[in-house]
């Protein structure tokens, strides 16, 4: 199961792709124009995200080449009705994880998402960083300069996520949703909880990183 953003200006599509999807277990948001999908982007975070290529406000390929140029690296799969090879070299070359074009068997689409989904990252054991600060996974360890200290599973997945997303602000409900498995309001306190954890963690190690809250929104790396 996975969370999907699809991105599809046609009503009727944008419907049937969201009915598909649920019906493979996984969790879809539906936007029909390119600044919204930006807007949820920022907000949220997929596994996938699907994209028309012809959209109001911002077009799908140019709403890609803003998000690889950001660092973001969720999978695309381009969904559209240009079929000339130009297009797809220029979506692919762009950043797309695939290319579908329109009209597609409901089967065919499953399995290009399932092909996307079941890829590895390059490095899942790779050391993220964030000014000073160093994220070791295998170690589950937190580090600056020489100063280290071991994180709980929890404490990891939570500083993961926001060394992961540290362009952007986490919603609380996103935090629950990836570490938890459920996006209720209930686990809000949860989620403080972790964080304040964190935070003693960070000036434990004596880094200068913070963790902002931002009211009304979520959280962030500083």
């Amino acid at each position: 199961m996975a969370k999907i953003l699809v991105v599809e200006d046609d009503k009727d599509t944008l419907s049937t792709l969201g009915l598909l999807l649920r019906a493979d277990h996984h969790t879809v948001d539906e936007v029909a124009d390119g600044t919204t999908a930006e807007s949820f982007i920022g907000r949220f975070t997929y596994d996938l995200i699907m994209l028309d290529w012809e959209l109001p406000g911002i077009q799908g390929v140019d709403l890609l080449k803003g998000l690889r140029a950001k660092g973001c690296r969720t999978p695309v799969l381009m969904l559209t009705g240009r079929s000339a090879t130009t297009d797809k070299i220029e979506g692919l070359d762009t950043g797309a994880d695939g290319y579908l074009t329109k009209p597609f068997e409901a089967d065919v689409l499953r399995a290009a998402i399932r092909a996307i989904l079941r890829r590895t990252p390059d490095n899942p054991d790779e050391t993220l960083t964030f000014k000073d600060l160093l994220l070791l996974p295998t170690q589950c360890m937190l580090k600056c300069g020489e100063n280290t200290t071991v994180l709980s599973s929890t404490e990891f997945e939570v500083a993961r996520l926001l060394f992961e997303n540290s362009n952007r602000i986490l919603s609380p409900l996103e935090f629950s949703a990836k570490i938890w498995g459920e996006s209720t309001e209930s686990v809000g306190a949860n989620v403080r909880t972790r964080l304040s954890r964190l935070r003693d963690k960070f000036t434990e190690v004596g880094s200068q990183v913070r963790i902002v809250g931002i009211k009304g929104f979520g959280y962030r790396l500083e």
